[in-house]
């Protein structure tokens, strides 16, 4: 059996807000806020997926695949 990943939806729109891969990490639904001053993203995964025209975030921790992978 694999890794657990829950989902949290916000329970308005039913749109994903963040996700919790167990014992690894939390991942934010960036793109669901619209406050300006949402803290930057510090890690970028799956980085070989980027596509060509998406620049890297800069000062943001680079993994090629998900956190943690070994």
């Amino acid at each position: 059996m694999g890794t657990s990943i829950t989902y949290h939806f916000c329970p308005t729109c039913g749109s994903t807000i963040y996700w919790s891969v167990e014992g690894m990490y939390q991942a934010v639904a960036v793109g669901s806020f619209v406050d300006p001053a949402f803290p930057a993203p510090t890690m970028e995964t799956h980085t070989t997926d980027r596509h060509r025209w998406v620049p890297p975030i800069r000062e943001a921790e680079q993994h090629a695949t998900h956190f943690g992978a070994t």
